[in-house]
């Protein structure tokens, strides 16, 4: 692995200059920054020396002006890489820099005690980040591999790294190389009618997931799109807009019912079981979730053990009293899955 690197660059960056607001994703920012021709690097956790309140693989992406966006930190250290970052960009070179534990930076002690290595990437090729989030966009998992001994990193398509069947992000490492598997943003599908989609649909931005409603009613279908649905589709008729439901499934979608009305309910469960979400849930009581189970197996030949695919009563249970909280324990529900499971149906 690289020495770390010594020097700390003087205060250049003012505070106003920092981003506001958290973004999981910063490669899309880098992008259009490079496309701009505007000088950025992408910055990496790679190694954590204890406990950290971000995970190793998370990035910022920073602009030589001191634009950022992303966070590695609580908060604490994020000036102290902007200004590292905009060094690493003046002088067109890469660095692996420790900061906390057993950092030469006294001035910066992380609060929880750990120590972080972060690798500053001004040499990423723009083609490398394009095809990375090319591949994100086309809902498909990608990997880049950091080289923390000759400081330089690349987009790979190895078999003995891509084949995995986790729904989150991931790193690892392999000797002097780091690898980051990005996997393609949630997809979350809500259906029925009601201001439990407009809670879900923001609640689901704020965690980053992309939004889709569908429901036979404006009221919700403008509701859910006032809350930031990316789409909003009118359901004419119990079975309605399989087709669009079809070219909106993948390994990365959940799908949540939430219809009073439980006779729209039978023909789009069964479109969706036949369809690789990760998550299939339907709103009611456990006496409801057992009659709906029955419709399907015993009116429309669902296979029983595909049923098991249903999360009824959707949601955890944390008591939940109203729209906002009901979204909560849904997304909560839909979150557990991800990282307690965190892999792909059929895998």
């Amino acid at each position: 692995m690289a020495d770390i690197v010594l020097d700390r660059p003087a205060s250049t960056i003012a505070p106003t200059q920092t981003a506001i607001g958290f973004v999981e994703d910063v490669l899309p920012t880098l992008l259009s920054w490079r496309r701009a021709g505007i000088a950025s690097a992408l910055v990496s956790v790679v190694g954590v020396d204890g406990s950290s309140p971000r995970p190793v693989g998370s990035q910022m992406a920073v602009a030589a002006d001191g634009r950022f966006v992303g966070q590695i930190s609580s908060g604490c250290a994020e000036q102290a890489i902007v200004e590292e970052a905009v060094t690493c960009l003046k002088s067109a070179k890469n660095r692996l820099v420790r900061y906390g534990k057993g950092s030469p930076y006294l001035d910066i002690v992380l609060p929880c005690g750990s120590g972080i290595d972060i690798f500053f990437d001004t040499q990423i090729k723009t083609s490398t980040v394009a095809d990375v989030t090319n591949r994100l966009d086309a809902r498909q998992p990608a990997i880049l591999a950091f080289d923390l001994e000759a400081l330089t990193s690349r987009a790979t398509d190895d078999a003995a790294t891509t084949a995995d069947f986790s729904l989150a992000n991931k790193t690892w490492a392999n000797g002097n190389t780091v690898y980051k598997r990005f996997a393609p943003q949630i997809r979350l599908l809500a259906f029925g009618r009601g201001t439990i989609i407009g809670a879900l649909t923001q609640l689901g931005n704020v965690l980053g997931f992309e939004a889709h409603t569908f429901a036979p009613d404006q009221e919700t279908l403008a509701y859910a799109t006032q809350s930031g649905a990316k789409t909003s589709t009118h359901l004419v008729k119990p079975g309605d807009s399989s087709e669009n439901i079809s070219k909106l499934t993948d390994p990365w979608t959940a799908a949540v019912l939430m219809f009073h009305d439980h006779d729209w309910e039978p023909p789009l469960l069964q479109h969706l079981l036949e369809t690789d979400c990760f998550y299939i849930g339907a709103i009611g009581s456990k006496r409801t979730h057992a009659q709906r189970l029955e419709v399907l197996e015993e009116d429309l030949g669902c296979d029983p053990g595909r049923l098991k695919r249903i999360k009824g009563p959707v949601g955890l249970d944390i008591g939940a009293k109203n729209p906002p909280e009901i979204a909560l324990s849904i997304v909560a529900e839909v979150l557990q899955h991800i990282r307690h499971s965190g892999r792909l149906q059929n895998n």
